[in-house]
């Protein structure tokens, strides 16, 4: 009886442990992604004639609705996979907050 209770606390531990490690590791790649600010010279940005310094100040990336957070200086922008983007920037995929 105590061989099998010792076996299942040891597999559980090993599971638990792993479960940590796999979730640290995602974290991780998040994290490191959202942290990324767009290269105005990447590929999508010139695409999108993406610029740092939007020329209309009514339509800067603090006004869009891709901008994730309109109070903060740089935000992650969902059209550039969460790569942050400077409240004064602009791109063709602007679209104003409802």
């Amino acid at each position: 009886m105590q061989r099998t209770t010792a076996m299942r606390r040891r597999t559980l531990i090993k599971l638990f442990s792993g479960a940590l490690l796999a979730a640290g590791v995602g974290l991780r790649g998040r994290i490191s992604r959202a942290e990324q600010r767009v290269n105005p010279e990447d590929p999508a940005a010139r695409a999108l004639a993406y610029t740092q310094r939007s020329a209309n100040p009514d339509k800067t990336c603090s006004g869009c609705r891709f901008y994730a957070n309109p109070g903060a200086e740089w935000a992650g922008c969902s059209v550039f996979a969460g790569k942050q983007v400077p409240a004064g920037g602009h791109c063709t995929a602007w679209s104003g907050r409802t």
